[in-house]
């Protein structure tokens, strides 16, 4: 289950600690269009670019902001990391991992763009925000339907 299946399904939704976490999202599409940026620039050849959304967020606001778009209200309960590790490691077990051990770790670090490294700016690309890409996606998305596979 999806980290949008979950927050759109239950009624509680766990946070990973206080949901104070740093994150970034960025944009699949915009990813593709710096790739194809620094095939075409000249002067990108070696350098490290680090590519993040345009807006920093907690986990909590990019949870809040799922919730928005989809006009529900959910209770949100912060789970300590010691416990998540707790779950990681037994629910790490199971064929299909529902969560595992570098999820967790993952998300006890922010997420963030570095400094002095190329960025979208470098490209001349302004990523979409969050707010923007959540829209779209849930309107256009069931999020209940599998994928269809060709």
């Amino acid at each position: 289950m999806s980290a949008l299946e979950m927050v759109t399904r239950f009624p509680i939704i766990p946070l990973f600690g206080r949901g104070e976490t740093r994150l970034q999202p960025v944009y699949v599409g915009d990813v593709a269009a710096a790739v194809r940026r620094c095939i075409e620039m000249p002067g990108t050849a070696g350098r490290m670019f680090e590519l993040g959304g345009g807006t920093v967020y907690t986990y909590r606001q990019c949870i809040d902001l799922v919730l928005e778009q989809k006009g529900s209200k959910r209770m949100k309960i912060p789970l300590p990391f010691s416990l998540w590790h707790l779950l990681a490691a037994l629910l790490g077990r199971l064929p299909q991992l529902p969560l595992n051990r570098d999820q967790v770790i993952l998300m006890e670090n922010d997420n963030v763009v570095g400094n002095n490294v190329g960025t979208f700016r470098d490209l001349d690309i302004a990523p979409r925000s969050l707010e923007s890409i959540i829209g779209n996606g849930m309107r256009h998305t069931n999020i209940h339907s599998s994928p269809t596979r060709k």
